[in-house]
């Protein structure tokens, strides 16, 4: 909720400069600087973002995120890198897009409590849609969900009980936690294809 209403302030404190612009809308500039964040359910107490890169040629994007999340009160470190390609249906101001993902990392868990560490290791692949909406010629917004295949590594280390090593497989379709929202910051000029 804290997520929403600072976004929403944030279009509120914008909304002179980005609606005084045309409505129409251009091809979107080769190259933009991705913010996002991640698990929209989140508690107030943990965060989860990252930072990309996003290339654009017609209606096929690639983007390329490194994702940070930290949970102060579960003592839970963990980063992720993606690579991400979206295939716009079409460009409009608002553009409805499909794509598929990969991602890899690791979190790391130093339970106090229990006296145990705990490493993940997972590979996640899967497939998203969402909708970007384009506020300007270099600004915009993006809303996705994303179903997925994830494979992961966990080992657990103990003082009091045995240490454990496990695999799993599951389908990832957590309602809410696939849930994405970003902003994009397309560098108009700046690089040509």
């Amino acid at each position: 909720m804290k997520k929403f209403i600072i976004l929403l302030c944030l279009l509120i404190f914008l909304s002179p400069i980005l609606f005084s612009q045309e409505n129409e809308v251009q091809e979107p500039p080769p190259i933009g600087i991705i913010f996002n964040v991640g698990n929209i359910l989140e508690g107030i107490d943990s965060y989860q973002g990252g930072l990309g890169i996003k290339t654009t040629r017609d209606t096929l994007s690639w983007r390329f995120l490194v994702d940070l999340y930290y949970d102060y009160d579960a003592e839970l470190f963990s980063t992720a890198l993606g690579i991400t390609r979206e295939y716009h249906l079409f460009v409009d101001r608002i553009s409805p897009y499909i794509g598929w993902f990969i991602s890899t990392g690791f979190s790391y868990n130093d339970n106090q409590i229990l006296d145990q560490t705990e490493l993940n290791v997972p590979v996640d692949f899967g497939a998203l849609f969402g909708l970007e909406w384009y506020l300007n010629e270099f600004l915009s917004i993006f809303a996705e969900y994303s179903v997925s295949l994830e494979y992961s590594y966990t080992s657990t280390k103990s003082e009091i009980y045995e240490n454990q090593e496990e695999t799993s497989l599951i389908i990832n379709s957590g309602l809410g936690n696939k849930g994405k929202i970003g902003l994009t910051i397309y560098l108009k000029d700046m690089i040509e294809f």
